[in-house]
């Protein structure tokens, strides 16, 4: 386990980024027709990284995924995999990226987070 914290580091200004968090859940209107409704926080901070190897292992997708970035959080928030329904987006230079994973990552710092997350793909 690693003996360094490195919280101080991670809130300032010179190694953060600003992102939103576009929360998702799904409802059902009067015809039986799916809605997703989306709630945006905004003002999130947190350390965006370009994903390395390990975190594209760890990935069930591996090699096939592309634009995928790491983020260190102390915000949690919800992957696919984690909760039935949809998974948070973040909003990042004016890009969404889905949520693929969100780890503790405690070892260099109470409270934060492993982020991965992948480029949401435009729709025709």
């Amino acid at each position: 386990m690693a003996r360094i914290d490195v919280s101080e580091l991670m809130v300032d200004p010179d190694f953060i980024n600003s992102f939103s968090i576009a929360r998702r859940t799904a409802t059902t209107n009067i015809y039986g027709e799916n809605i997703i409704a989306e709630t945006i926080i905004n003002n999130i901070t947190g350390s965006v990284q370009s994903a390395g190897k390990e975190a594209i292992k760890r990935l069930p997708e591996g090699v096939k995924i592309s634009n995928v970035k790491t983020i260190y959080t102390k915000t949690m928030l919800i992957a696919d995999t984690t909760n039935p329904g949809y998974s948070d987006q973040i909003i990042w230079e004016g890009l969404r990226y889905n949520v693929i994973s969100c780890l503790p990552w405690s070892n260099f710092g109470a409270g934060w987070y492993e982020v991965d997350v992948e480029m949401q793909r435009a729709t025709k």
